[in-house]
């Protein structure tokens, strides 16, 4: 799965767009360093993701 980054909060929390463009916060060992707005990140096991509901 891959997810395209909303907002970077720091180096190991993003907001991003799932597939369905969903909004999801996904936490994981430096998974936005050297990253920007619209970039893509792919799903890992060792990511923990929160669905927002709206």
């Amino acid at each position: 799965m891959n997810m395209k980054i909303k907002k970077i909060l720091n180096n190991s929390v993003v907001i991003s767009l799932d597939e369905a463009e969903k909004e999801i916060i996904v936490m994981g060992k430096g998974i936005a360093y050297a990253k920007k707005v619209g970039d893509e990140i792919t799903s890992e096991t060792n990511n923990q993701k929160i669905y927002l509901k709206s």
